[in-house]
């Protein structure tokens, strides 16, 4: 079971979490009372601030968009900080619940698990449902400014990207609430693309950068990177959601046999039969509120192009 979830987490983004994990120590020792629930909150607020600024620019005519790459450092700096504390949470949040020496010694004397300090199920939910909101944020600040720019097909790339953003995740969350587990990222570039680090990595840079241009058809033809960002997320995330969709790796069931004997291998088969039913509980109490959430965005995106569209 344990090398069955191992072998899913495969993301490239866990290397720079390793970077988190002495500042999250120093939070636990030194300011037990901070939140990582905050720092999510946070990281939704700074992404918001940072995209309606580059969104604001934009609209005003403050970029000089014969420029491959504008000067949007300010934004970037931000929108950087938020990525970041999005990423602190979670190694924050798992520095806290973990056991002292003396507490893994009293579980395994009395056989008494003790509960979390950080409830792991709603700052997991509260971090899925802060990944859709800053892939909305972007996206809607995308269409408009593909709007504004006269980029019809950058606009609608930009729109089937915001649509079939949060579908991975709402598959992921379902197939887990049935034991199964997926890779969090792609067996190559391109289905890496639709998963949460890809669509992450494209919808950032394509948000603060949408002039970055590509030349074709002997240079007559510029093709925008945000238009072609958009494009590949897109056919990505239909083709990651179909996949997760049709079923990942089912989970194998603990079995007390493969620990070893006496009171420590009690609390680790104990250990590992909670592992595994949090898999389920968290598929569970995720999966419907994803699936909020893509609606919500729908009725975003329409909204939005109902209002940029509207007769003047």
């Amino acid at each position: 079971m344990e090398r069955q979830i191992s072998e899913t987490r495969n993301s490239p983004a866990r290397v720079v979490t390793n970077l988190f994990k002495a500042p999250a120590e120093f939070l636990v020792k030194n300011a037990p009372w901070l939140d990582p629930n905050h720092e999510t909150l946070a990281a939704a607020a700074i992404t918001l601030g940072s995209v309606a600024k580059t969104t604001l620019r934009n609209l005003r005519g403050e970029v000089d968009i014969t420029k491959a790459v504008p000067e949007s450092k300010a934004e970037a700096v931000i929108l950087a900080v938020a990525q970041a504390l999005d990423g602190f949470d979670g190694t924050h949040a798992r520095k806290m619940n973990e056991l002292t020496e003396d507490e893994i010694l009293f579980e395994e004397i009395t056989g008494v698990d003790l509960p979390e300090k950080h409830n792991s199920a709603v700052g997991g939910l509260l971090d899925t449902l802060n990944d859709r909101w800053g892939a909305g944020v972007m996206g809607i600040s995308r269409i408009i400014v593909a709007h504004q720019r006269g980029h019809r097909y950058g606009e609608l790339a930009a729109v089937l990207a915001t649509l079939t953003n949060p579908w991975p995740s709402y598959y992921r969350a379902r197939g887990e609430s049935r034991f199964e587990v997926f890779p969090e990222t792609g067996g190559n570039i391109f289905e890496s693309a639709g998963t949460q680090f890809g669509r992450t990595i494209l919808g950032t840079i394509s948000t603060l950068y949408p002039n970055i241009n590509f030349e074709v058809a002997e240079r007559k033809i510029p093709i925008p990177f945000q238009a072609f960002a958009d494009t590949i997320t897109t056919a990505a995330n239909i083709t990651t959601a179909i996949k997760r969709r049709r079923g990942g790796t089912v989970v194998n069931w603990p079995d007390r046999n493969d620990f070893e004997e006496g009171r420590k291998g009690d609390r680790k088969y104990r250990k590992a039969v909670i592992k595994t039913n949090k898999i389920q509980s968290d598929g569970i109490l995720k999966s419907p509120w994803l699936l909020r959430a893509a609606v919500i965005t729908a009725v975003a995106v329409v909204a939005t192009e109902l209002v940029i569209h509207r007769k003047k």
